[in-house]
């Protein structure tokens, strides 16, 4: 049996790499023109924002409701860019595409605030010695 509509979706959408992989890819990504140290670390968040996120999109897309297709896809039901009407599974490809970006953006913003919080100056509490 097929899985879910979203399933099928991140499979056709990790193209044969693991989910280990496409978070590493985000975090190199974020990461390539910046602190190369931080690739580690940052695949962890990574991965644990995208699989937040991925749970989170297949809830919506399974509580969808289906729309009622227009009177030309009762006619024609084959003719989805007639009809103008996008398939589910077109619509799960789209918000995983549209994920991606979003955790990538996600991913810089982390790198970019650990870099202001390694500028800021940092106190240093010094031990003065008695005279």
């Amino acid at each position: 049996m097929p899985g879910s509509v979203a399933e099928q979706a991140l499979s056709r959408f990790l193209a044969g790499r693991s989910w280990e992989a496409l978070a590493r890819e985000i975090a190199w990504t974020a990461v390539r023109r910046g602190d190369h140290a931080a690739l580690d670390w940052l695949t962890g968040l990574v991965e644990a924002r995208l699989a937040e996120r991925v749970d989170r999109l297949q809830t919506e897309l399974e509580n969808a409701s289906p729309e009622l297709p227009p009177e030309h896809l009762r006619q024609w039901p084959d003719d989805l860019l007639g009809g103008g009407v996008a398939s589910p599974s077109d619509r799960a490809a789209r918000e995983l595409a549209r994920l991606y970006e979003e955790v990538l953006g996600w991913a810089e913003a982390v790198l970019a605030e650990r870099r202001r919080s390694e500028r800021r100056p940092r106190v240093a509490y010094v031990r003065f010695a008695a005279r």
